[in-house]
């Protein structure tokens, strides 16, 4: 530290302010807000950058497009546009159909990203915008796992099935029933998986190298993690002790929460995790309780 020539008292000076040096709440205000629309448009850069050199089929590049643009043709969109139709939601009719209540909010939605192998609890932080919620996911598996990411995958799969599953209920008289989603769930990762071994010259019938990746540990929990295919719900057991962690990085304010839970008290399994912002790191504490406790009662425990 370089002493200073004089003797002087030390102070404080806020050089977001005008006139400079001087703190007010409006100036502070804006300083936040420009910090965050600078990560915005960051996330969104980053996110078009990768969008098309993803590994998976065109017709998937363009329908993750139209739902960061909130371009599908859902109800709430429609009515937009000014078509007289009834705008609640098809599978729940609790909620306006828009593309946050239809891939997120529903019931429907949530059993989907709960039950499949991302364990995603897409109802944590409804006030996030549908389409950064999507970039946030992509940019984080795409950043841990390069861009042959089979998280990715995984995670437009789950999107598209549910899309497929609520045009069948409208448009084809299916049920529209957890079988549906199912079937449209494997399906899309079929067809996934054949489209990228053609893509790398295998063919379409050729040998596939099964995952030997082992799980992680308590210790190093991945979010996101793959575990198993999308499945029907676990059985509800009578008592399950969880151990949820948060972490905080202060620079950006963005938070890290993961769990894992135990039937016997000995060895643990990976639950989940997520990750999203936070104030302080006792806020990402808080936020790895609820989402644990969250995913407890949706896993019937």
């Amino acid at each position: 530290m370089e002493l200073p020539a004089n003797e002087e008292q030390d102070v404080l000076y806020w050089g977001g302010g005008h006139p400079p040096g001087i703190y007010t709440v409006k100036t502070g205000y804006a300083f936040l807000m420009n910090n965050f629309l600078q990560q915005d448009v960051f996330s969104d850069t980053n996110f078009f950058r990768i969008l098309w050199k993803l590994n998976i089929p065109p017709k998937w590049s363009l329908f993750l497009w139209k739902l960061v643009m909130n371009g599908l043709v859902v109800k709430s969109n429609l009515v937009k546009r000014g078509i007289d139709i009834d705008v609640y939601c098809d599978s729940c009719g609790m909620a306006e159909e828009d593309q946050q209540h239809l891939f997120r909010m529903c019931s429907f939605g949530r059993y989907a990203w709960a039950n499949c192998s991302l364990n995603i609890s897409s109802e944590i932080d409804e006030s996030t915008p549908f389409g950064h919620w999507i970039q946030n996911y992509i940019l984080l598996f795409h950043s841990e796992d390069g861009k042959r990411s089979e998280r990715v995958g995984t995670f437009i799969g789950v999107l598209w099935s549910i899309l497929l599953t609520r045009n069948g209920r409208i448009f084809s008289n299916q049920g529209g029933c957890l079988t549906d989603l199912f079937r449209n769930y494997n399906t899309a990762m079929q067809q996934l998986s054949v489209w990228q071994r053609v893509g790398e010259g295998v063919g379409v019938n050729g040998k596939v190298s099964a995952d030997s990746g082992a799980p992680p540990s308590f210790e190093r929990v991945n979010i996101g993690c793959k575990r198993e295919d999308i499945n029907h719900p676990t059985n509800a057991r009578l008592e399950v002790t969880i151990m949820a962690d948060g972490s905080w990085l202060k620079r950006n304010r963005m938070a890290g929460t993961g769990w894992a839970y135990s039937e016997d008290q000995i060895s643990y399994m990976e639950g989940g995790g997520t990750y999203g912002k936070a104030h302080s790191s006792l806020h990402a504490e808080v936020m790895a309780c609820v989402a644990a406790l969250k995913w407890a009662e949706v896993k019937g425990y």
